[in-house]
């Protein structure tokens, strides 16, 4: 092969084959440098375009498959470090100043059987609009958690209204849970804390407990009737056995009460303890029945106040003497319970019925919401 070259105003020939014996090689960085490259160096055009390499800041670890910005011992395939000089200065992703959607990082976790994740920090063009940092779940297309532009947190909640907003709890997941921990040695001002199988939490500097409900019971309110109220035609009659107040329950018995300012509608139950104190009476049966009247300011009449459908329990045999008993009789939301709402009086009457003769022996009553 020939290429020509201008000498003295003539063209002459010259013949590579023979006339280049050899490579030019990069063995100091080329031209213009004397820098000896290392392995791990990534090579750069520099000043001037002299080549150049800064492993300090640049650099590959052939020999585990790493990538190093601002470190030459990358810990991970991208490893980087920033500067510290300069606030904030680590990893930037942007969008054009054109450009209506926000940058997002994208997390594909498919091939390995998980979900593709997206982490955006949203635009005007983004659904919600933009100023907001959003956890999508790219495989699901749900949004797991948001800030929006107004640092309101979102969980499971793509539009957030609240400066906490959770996702609705369902029969199997609960909205928010709290494990146990330890106390606060200094109680803290709006603090909650869960220890000692109780909740807490804090106003100023005192710790207030919150009401505990024992494993499989209910938080629905309820209504402890004290035996003392119970009434029948002038003063009942209270005595006592084995220092365990009773009412000698003979004929019908009636207690005003109040319905809970939370009740939520869902019926009532009435719970009631009582024993035999007659041998006499060990083979017979025994029945209750319960009727409740409400009290309605400016309309009850309370001369011709009149109780709704009277509602039973099923029969039992009495068979033990001053064994106790137990037994409830259900209300169910309505004409049952005479309309009671919220926050209303009222007066229970329980009738004893039965083929027990004598009477029985009442030591307490509770009304829950069932």
């Amino acid at each position: 092969m020939a290429v020509t070259q201008l000498r003295d105003e003539q063209i002459e020939p010259i013949n590579l084959p023979t006339e280049v014996v050899g490579i030019l090689g990069i063995v100091n960085g080329g031209t213009g440098t004397i820098t000896q490259f290392t392995p791990g160096s990534i090579i750069f055009a520099g000043t001037n375009g002299v080549y150049s390499q800064d492993n300090a800041n640049f650099f590959w670890d052939n020999v585990n498959k790493r990538l190093g910005l601002g470190t030459n011992l990358p810990s991970a395939r991208f490893h980087v470090v920033g500067n510290d000089s300069i606030p904030d200065d680590a990893f930037k992703l942007s969008v054009p100043t054109s450009s209506i959607y926000g940058p997002a990082m994208r997390f594909d976790a498919a091939n390995a059987g998980g979900s593709i994740w997206l982490l955006t920090s949203t635009g005007t063009g983004n659904a919600g609009g933009g100023g907001a940092f959003r956890w999508y779940d790219l495989t699901a297309n749900a949004t797991r958690m948001i800030i929006d532009a107004l640092g309101r947190v979102g969980i499971g909640i793509a539009v957030p209204s609240a400066l906490l907003h959770l996702k609705a709890g369902t029969a199997t997941i609960a909205p928010f849970k709290l494990n146990t921990g330890t106390a606060l040695t200094t109680p803290e001002n709006g603090a909650i804390e869960y220890h000692d199988s109780h909740i807490y939490f804090t106003i100023g500097t005192t710790r207030f407990q919150l009401d505990q409900q024992a494993s499989g019971g209910s938080s629905k309110p309820f209504i402890s009737l004290d035996i003392r109220d119970f009434y029948n035609n002038g003063e009942p009659s209270f005595n006592y056995v084995n220092n365990r107040r009773y009412l000698s329950w003979t004929g019908d018995i009636y207690i005003n009460g109040d319905i809970p300012l939370n009740y939520a509608g869902g019926g009532l139950t009435l719970d009631f303890w009582y024993y035999n104190p007659s041998d006499g009476d060990s083979t017979h049966s025994m029945q209750c029945n319960a009727s409740l009247s409400r009290y309605v300011p400016s309309t009850t009449n309370v001369t011709n106040n009149g109780f709704a459908t009277a509602q039973s329990m099923t029969a039992r045999p009495v068979t033990n003497t001053y064994t106790i008993l137990k037994d409830s009789i259900t209300f169910a939301p309505g004409t049952a319970m005479d309309g009671l709402l919220a926050g209303e009086a009222f007066v229970l009457k329980m009738t004893k019925s039965g083929s027990v003769t004598s009477g029985l022996n009442l030591l307490a009553v509770r009304i829950r919401e069932t």
